[in-house]
């Protein structure tokens, strides 16, 4: 039961990184999971490799220690979480995308409001802007930076959208391509490549 609890906790720690950007657009005082989360990880497994050592198991202890060092590391800074993140949620909405990508040109200029079975492509935030021949889904926001997912549309479709973005807007936005015409891009957010 202990070792349950233990590998929760890291599974928990990991959600919240992964999950970071939402969380930190949508429920701020969630940030302070981060502490509360780290510090019962690294009690939980610090109590176990306690009680094994109790047992005379200094050899399954030693493991212990060394895989909680091998996940903090990997949890707290190896990991590439926004690189991640993208990646796999874009392959897991991978239909929902082509099917945005295909009703794209029907939805009005400037925000408004996705239709249903595609908000969970903005993880529950449900706008979309379109700007001339570009979409873009916002997952994040922190004024006056965003984060999301875009693709141009029409004629272009599927070409850098940064390089459409650059000349309608003064800001700065930087992409990163992801599959089918659909890039990760950040507006004045410095991405991760």
């Amino acid at each position: 039961m202990l070792l349950l609890c233990v590998v929760a906790s890291w599974v928990a720690l990991g959600a919240t990184y992964y999950f970071h950007l939402w969380l930190i657009d949508n429920l701020w005082p969630w940030s302070l999971a981060y502490p509360a989360l780290w510090l019962l990880a690294v009690s939980l497994t610090t109590f176990w490799v306690l009680r094994l050592r109790r047992r005379e198991r200094q050899g399954w202890a030693l493991v212990a220690v060394a895989c909680q060092i091998a996940v903090g590391v990997a949890v707290a800074g190896v990991l590439p979480w926004e690189r991640v993140f993208r990646q796999t949620w874009f392959e897991i909405h991978r239909t929902a995308f082509a099917e945005l990508a295909r009703t794209g040109d029907d939805l009005p200029e400037g925000f408004s409001a996705l239709p249903g079975r595609y908000r969970k492509l903005t993880l529950g935030r449900g706008a979309v802007e379109r700007s001339e021949d570009v979409l873009f889904l916002t997952v994040a926001e922190m004024k006056p930076e965003r984060i999301g997912f875009t693709r141009v549309l029409g004629k272009r479709a599927g070409a850098d959208p940064c390089t459409r973005l650059n000349e309608i807007d003064d800001v700065q936005y930087t992409c990163a391509p992801l599959d089918d015409g659909w890039w990760w891009t950040g507006d004045n957010w410095p991405i991760e490549r």
